[in-house]
């Protein structure tokens, strides 16, 4: 038996490029709305709600997020695009004293391990935080894509304004470019016509009388208990429809939610499932394990293809 490769934070960073990122996770969001079998042309995948363990001693969590994609495409260095199947499992730990420490470690850790698809053999352990940041960035950057700009009354020639609620790891890898700060979330939101939340607040923070009448809104953040619907005022889910990246997981992260949720994104990206013609839309952002699957098959193939034409 061979060891499993260690991919570390700074490889995965050098290795990762927006192109790539954003084209594994629409290949995530399309697999978990089609069945194996139904369409050959189509990635298809089958995930399990995450798993949350306590941490009694250092009251932390540990999150088991298992997954497996296939017929999923992924694009080498050299242009070619070949199909893969990804088995792999993203463990996060959380462990609120660790900036406490000497040195100091990040209160959320991330590692991804991805297995031989044929044997079941561990084949590579990879650092997931840089890779969790950005799959989610991506998936904000894809369902707006098609759940605003896919709107036959969107003109975006004289550009749209973009309003981005929340400064931390999540808020400033979604900002692009700032070229404002405004001293109150009324303001920022007033004139915009996309919204990323990427808080973690247990109350609300937008509600429907601070946005224009056709926005979009990416909703990222989660409260510290894991509650994923906190950051959006309950006048918005009465009126506005919701979509998200799986279905199944919001059968579980969203269950006490009362809104509707009309479909999943890839459903609206296969051409199964409608984007909204004009009005406020959200896309209320979960996290799926094949997105994390995805991203590491293609930093892990990029990688050992450098390998392979390094040697000859």
């Amino acid at each position: 038996m061979t060891s499993p490769v260690f991919i570390s934070y700074n490889e995965v960073k050098n290795i990762l490029t927006s192109s790539m990122i954003k084209e594994s996770v629409e290949e995530a969001f399309k697999s978990v709305v089609v069945s194996k079998g139904n369409n050959q042309d189509h990635p298809y995948a089958y995930q399990c709600p995450r798993i949350r363990t306590s941490s009694h001693n250092v009251n932390g969590i540990l999150l088991t997020m298992p997954g497996c994609i296939s017929n999923h495409k992924v694009t080498l260095p050299n242009g070619e695009r070949k199909t893969f199947e990804t088995l792999a499992c993203k463990l996060i730990t959380r462990s609120p004293k660790n900036n406490q420490l000497t040195p100091q470690l990040p209160n959320v850790l991330a590692n991804i391990l991805l297995f031989d698809e044929q044997t079941g053999q561990l084949k590579c352990v990879m650092d997931g935080k840089y890779i969790t940041v950005w799959r989610t960035v991506a998936a904000s950057l894809v369902a707006t894509k098609f759940l605003y700009f896919g709107r036959k009354n969107v003109n975006a020639s004289n550009g749209v304004t973009l309003a981005i609620v929340g400064c931390g790891v999540q808020g400033e890898s979604h900002a692009l470019e700032m070229f404002r700060v405004f001293s109150t979330i009324r303001e920022c939101v007033s004139n915009a016509d996309i919204i990323v939340t990427c808080t973690r607040t247990v109350e609300p923070i937008l509600h429907l009388n601070m946005l224009k009448k056709d926005v979009h809104i990416n909703a990222v953040g989660a409260a510290p208990g894991g509650k994923h619907y906190c950051e959006l005022g309950q006048d918005i889910y009465d009126i506005a429809p919701v979509y998200v990246d799986s279905l199944n997981g919001a059968k579980t992260d969203l269950a006490d939610l009362k809104t509707n949720i009309v479909c999943a994104v890839g459903e609206v990206i296969l051409g199964v499932g409608k984007c909204p013609e004009k009005g406020i839309s959200v896309f209320q952002s979960l996290g799926m394990a094949v997105e994390d699957a995805a991203v590491a098959q293609a930093v892990f193939q990029y990688r050992k293809n450098k390998q392979t034409k390094s040697r000859l």
